[in-house]
C-alpha cells in the first residue's frame, strides 16, 4: 500500500512527523507541499527537510506530477482539488458544520465552545463526502489561533494514525454519510476581512484579533488613515455614552487607548503601525478615531 500526502502548514508537518515516526512510514509514496500565501509562517522547508531525513520523495505543487502508483491520497491543509479517487480530506471543523473556507478561524470568531476536525472521503462537491473519523476539543476563550492550530495538529495526527491502522489491515472505511439538512457553511476570507468593524461587540472583536493573529497577518484598523495591526486587546465594561460613535477613543489608561465599540469598550494593549513596525503606544493623541477603509463609523 502506498499513500501520497499533500501537506501544508504546521498541521501538515505534524502529521508527517507522526507518520514518519511510526511503522506506517513505509506506506508513504510521495509528499507534496505548497506555500500558503495567507500565512506569515512557511513550513515547506521543514516538510522538505523531514522528507529528506527519512528518504521520502518530496516535491512542491508546481512541479508535482501524479504517477498513478498511489493507492490513496491524504490531504492536510490543502487548498486545491485532487481528482484521483480514494482521496481522504482532513477538515478543520465538525462536519457538516462549517463546510467551506477558514472553518477554524470562523468558528473561533463565532465563539464556538467546541471545535474539531473531520476526515472525509473526497467527492465532487466540497466537504460533503462520507465521514471517516472525527475528533473534537473544547475552546476556552480567549484563544490564539496559533494555539488552536497546534491543538488541531494533534487531532489530525491521531486521526491519520487511526486511518492508516485500518488501511494497513485492509479495512477501508466506507464512511458515514453527512446530514445535509443540518449543514452550515463558512465563507472564504480576503484582505478586507482583516479589518475590524468597530460596530461589533467588544468581546467579538477580541476573538477576531486573536483568530487572525500569527501565523496570520493580524487584524487591522485605520488610525487617522494609517493602517494599524492589532496584536492584543482587552474588553472593558461599557459606560453610558449619550452620543455613541464607534471607533472613537473615550479613555487613555496607562498609555493605552480605550475604544468605543458597537457594544462594550475595547482597550488596545499592543498594536503597531504597518508602515514602519513601530508601536502606537504609549498613546498620546486623545482625539483619535479607529475605522475601516471607506467608512466613517458612527
Amino acid at each position: 500500500m502506498k499513500i501520497d500526502f499533500f501537506l501544508m502548514g504546521r498541521k501538515g508537518l505534524r502529521v508527517l512527523e507522526h507518520v514518519c515516526a511510526s511503522r506506517h512510514k513505509i506506506h508513504i509514496g510521495a509528499v507534496v507541499s505548497a506555500r500558503d500565501s495567507a500565512m506569515l509562517e512557511d513550513t515547506t522547508e521543514a516538510i522538505a527537510a523531514c522528507c529528506a531525513k527519512h528518504g521520502i520523495s518530496f516535491s512542491l505543487r508546481e512541479t508535482y506530477t501524479a504517477t498513478g502508483k498511489a493507492d490513496y491520497r491524504v490531504l492536510v491543509g490543502w487548498k486545491w482539488m485532487v481528482e484521483e479517487k480514494d482521496t481522504i480530506v482532513l477538515h478543520d471543523a465538525l462536519l457538516p458544520a462549517y463546510r467551506g473556507f477558514a472553518p477554524l478561524v470562523n468558528a473561533l470568531i463565532e465563539g464556538e465552545a467546541v471545535v474539531g476536525a473531520t476526515a472525509i472521503w473526497a467527492v465532487e462537491k466540497y466537504d460533503t463526502g462520507p465521514v471517516i473519523a472525527q475528533r473534537r476539543m473544547p475552546v476556552v476563550e480567549p484563544v490564539r489561533i496559533s494555539d488552536a492550530l497546534d491543538a488541531m495538529g494533534g487531532l489530525y495526527a491521531e486521526m491519520v494514525m487511526d486511518i492508516l491502522d485500518g488501511l494497513g489491515a485492509k479495512k477501508k472505511p466506507a464512511g458515514i454519510p453527512q446530514d445535509d439538512t443540518v449543514a452550515t457553511y463558512s465563507l472564504w476570507r480576503d484582505e478586507e476581512d482583516y479589518f475590524i468593524n468597530w460596530k461589533e461587540d467588544s468581546r467579538r472583536i477580541q476573538r477576531i484579533v486573536y483568530a487572525l493573529s500569527f501565523p496570520y497577518k493580524g487584524a487591522c484598523t485605520l488610525l487617522n488613515h494609517h493602517k494599524i495591526i492589532l496584536e492584543d486587546v482587552v474588553p472593558v465594561n461599557d459606560v453610558t455614552i449619550m452620543n455613541r460613535q464607534v471607533g472613537k477613543v473615550i479613555f487613555i489608561e496607562d498609555g493605552m487607548p480605550v475604544v468605543v465599540c458597537g457594544s462594550g469598550l475595547l482597550k488596545i494593549v499592543s498594536a503597531f503601525n504597518e508602515a514602519d513596525g513601530q508601536s502606537i503606544l504609549p498613546f498620546a493623541k486623545f482625539r483619535s478615531r479607529f475605522s475601516s477603509p471607506g467608512s466613517h463609523e458612527i
